[in-house]
C-alpha cells in the first residue's frame, strides 16, 4: 500500500502509530478544530461521519479521555472528505512520537498524482522538518525533542515551511517544491488531542472587464464579462457589478471550475442617459473579495446635437510625459467634432504637437463622443509622428474651462505615452487650462 510505503520512508519505527489523514476545507478560510468530546470507546466515524476510513481493513480509531487512542496497525487512515488547502497550519497535542504532513498528495490508495508532502515528525531522539517530492526526501531542519505532552504545529505559507512547539518556532525554511493544495495527515505512537487547522484564505483575483457593445447607445442592452482566479481551488464564488450609474450593485452569473472561472453581467435596459460610466466587477468567496480594474462604458445619445470643439495651445505639466517626467513646454492642439445622425463626425481631426518631446499625434479613427452636462469625452485611435503603430487617445473637456489629453499603447498593457493628469480616472474633471477655447454643447 502507498501509505505503508510512506511510513517506511519516514524511518524504521519501533513504536506503533495511529495514522490519520485529513482533507482540509477547500474553502481554506473555514478552520477546523476537534477536541474529541465523546464518551470513552466511541469509534471515530460514529462520533462524526465526516471521518471515514480509506480501506476496509483499516483498524477503527476510538476516543478515550477526550483524545484519540493509539491504533494497533500502521495503515489506519481516516479522511475528512472533499477538502484541501494550500496555505495554512495544522497543530495537535501529543505526548510521544509525532508525525504530521501537509499539502499531501499521492498517499492514498487509488491516487494517481505524484507523492509529495511537507512533514514534521519526531521519533528515536530527533525531530525533523522535511519535504518529500520527486521520490526524494529533503531535510529542511532537525533538532532534539523534549519529553512530555506538547502542542506541535506545522505550517506552509507560500514557500515558507515552519514548525512550532508550544507556540515557539523550532524551524523555518524556504521550499518551492510543492505549491498546490493538498490534504494533511497526522500520527503518533501516543495519545493525540486538540487537533486544529488554521488555514489562510486567498482573495480572488479579478481580471479586466470587457464591455459589449462599447460605445453603446442609450437604452440599449450592454454586457460586461471578466475572468477570475482563486488559489483556494475549493472555494465557490458570487459576483456583483457596479455599472457606475448610482443604481448600486447587481448580481452577475458565475461559471467556475476548481475555484476559478468567468463572470457575465447584463444590463438589459441599458443606460438611460449619455455619459461615461465607470464599471467594475467584484468577486467574493464569502470571506474575501477582489475587484476588477475600472473600465468605462461610453454611452451616447444618437439624436443629440452635441459639439466638442477645442484648440490653440496649453502648457504641458510636469509628469505628463513619462519618458521624461520633468519635461514641460507648449503643446499645440486642435479638434472639432459633432454628431452627424447617429455617429460623431469631424470638421477637424484631433491633433496635438508637443515639440519638446518630439511627439506629434494625429487621430485616425473615432470610437466615441459622449457629451453630458457640458462635459465631453472623446476616444479613438491614431499614430505618433506618422508611424504605423496604433495608439489609443482620450480627450475630455469642460465648456469654457479646462482640458485633458491622454495617449496610451494598447499593444503594451495600455502603458501611458502622455497624460496631462496621470493616474486620474477617465471621468475626472480636466485640470489643464487652455489658451484658446473649449466649447462643449449638449
Amino acid at each position: 500500500m502507498k501509505l505503508t510505503r510512506l511510513l517506511s520512508l519516514l524511518c524504521t519505527i519501533s513504536a506503533v502509530f495511529v495514522f490519520v489523514s485529513f482533507l482540509l476545507p477547500q474553502a481554506a478560510h473555514a478552520d477546523f478544530t476537534d477536541t474529541f468530546t465523546a464518551p470513552d470507546g466511541t469509534e471515530l466515524h460514529a462520533y462524526n461521519p465526516i471521518y471515514t476510513y480509506v480501506s476496509s481493513n483499516s483498524t477503527p480509531i476510538y476516543i478515550v479521555n477526550n483524545a484519540l487512542a493509539p491504533s494497533s496497525t500502521l495503515d489506519t487512515t481516516v479522511v475528512i472528505n472533499n477538502n484541501d488547502f494550500t496555505d495554512g497550519c495544522m497543530s495537535m497535542d501529543s505526548d510521544g512520537n509525532t508525525n504530521m504532513t501537509i499539502r499531501s498528495s499521492g498517499l492514498q490508495e487509488g491516487e494517481t498524482t505524484p507523492q509529495g508532502f511537507y512533514q514534521f515528525y519526531q521519533q528515536n531522539g530527533v525531530w525533523r522538518l522535511s519535504a518529500f517530492y520527486n521520490n526524494n526526501y529533503i531535510t529542511l531542519a532537525s533538532g532534539n525533542p523534549v519529553s512530555g505532552t506538547h502542542n506541535y504545529k506545522l505550517c506552509a505559507i507560500g514557500s515558507t515551511i515552519s514548525a512550532y512547539r508550544d507556540g515557539t518556532q523550532l524551524a523555518s525554511a524556504t521550499d518551492t517544491g510543492i505549491t498546490g493544495s493538498g490534504y494533511s495527515t497526522f500520527g503518533s505512537s501516543a495519545t493525540l488531542d486538540n487537533l486544529a487547522i488554521t488555514s489562510v484564505n486567498h482573495a480572488p483575483v479579478v481580471g479586466a472587464v470587457s464591455l459589449s457593445p462599447n460605445p453603446v447607445q442609450i437604452n440599449t442592452s450592454i454586457t460586461a464579462t471578466t475572468t477570475f482566479t482563486d488559489a483556494d481551488t475549493g472555494d465557490t464564488h458570487t459576483a456583483t457589478i457596479d455599472w457606475g450609474d448610482l443604481s448600486g450593485s447587481h448580481l452577475c452569473n458565475v461559471t467556475e471550475t476548481n475555484g476559478s472561472g468567468s463572470v457575465s453581467c447584463s444590463l438589459p435596459s441599458g443606460y438611460a442617459s449619455a455619459n461615461v460610466y465607470p464599471v467594475a466587477i467584484t468577486v467574493s468567496d464569502g470571506s474575501a473579495s477582489g475587484t476588477s480594474p475600472t473600465t468605462y462604458a461610453s454611452v451616447y445619445n444618437p439624436t443629440q446635437q452635441g459639439i466638442f470643439t477645442a484648440g490653440q495651445h496649453y502648457s504641458s505639466p510636469a509628469g505628463a510625459y513619462p519618458q521624461n517626467s520633468s519635461l514641460t513646454g507648449t503643446v499645440q492642439f486642435g479638434l472639432s467634432y459633432k454628431y452627424q445622425g447617429t455617429v460623431p463626425t469631424s470638421n477637424r481631426e484631433f491633433t496635438m504637437n508637443f515639440k519638446a518631446a518630439n511627439l506629434l499625434f494625429n487621430a485616425t479613427t473615432i470610437s466615441s463622443l459622449v457629451i453630458s452636462n457640458n462635459f465631453a469625452t472623446l476616444t479613438g485611435t491614431g499614430n505618433i509622428n506618422g508611424g504605423s503603430h496604433t495608439y489609443n487617445f482620450l480627450v475630455t473637456g469642460v465648456d469654457s474651462a479646462d482640458i485633458r489629453i491622454q495617449i496610451t499603447d494598447p499593444a503594451n498593457n495600455n502603458n501611458v505615452i502622455y497624460d496631462t493628469q496621470p493616474n486620474a480616472a477617465v471621468t475626472a474633471t480636466p485640470t489643464t487650462s487652455v489658451t484658446g477655447n473649449v466649447i462643449v454643447h449638449n
